[in-house]
């Protein structure tokens, strides 16, 4: 069971650890290869991110509500983000940004209804 538990929470793993490693990233080091880029990399991530903590809160609670489930993922991708972006506050070229934050939130109640999608 333990084995399983780990199959569905290691990708909400994964995920947070890609969004805290590129967050790391000097605001310099970070290209700019198309007009908005910052809006749709958010968005993606915390899509991807919200979709792995839907899924994972899916196989532990199988009868919850579809809407209790978004609305968790949306809470859970708020929560991240706020820690994101207050961490880029310490990383040089970066900013703290409410704007992001929303992005994140979107992107994460996105992945929540991409579950029901997939399911």
């Amino acid at each position: 069971m333990a084995a399983i538990k780990i199959r569905y929470w290691l990708p909400v793993l994964f995920f947070m650890g890609f969004i805290f490693f590129m967050s790391s990233r000097r605001g310099e080091d970070i290209p700019s290869v198309f007009l908005y880029q910052d809006i749709v990399f958010h968005f993606g991530i915390y899509a991807m991110l919200g979709w792995s903590f839907g899924r994972a809160v899916f196989f532990e609670k199988p009868a919850l509500a579809f809407f209790k489930i978004v609305c968790r993922c949306g809470i859970f991708g708020l929560l991240y983000g706020i820690s994101d972006e207050y961490h880029q506050r310490f990383v040089s070229g970066r900013t703290c940004d409410v704007f992001d934050v929303s992005i994140d939130t979107v992107g994460s109640i996105m992945g929540g209804f991409i579950v029901r999608w997939l399911k």
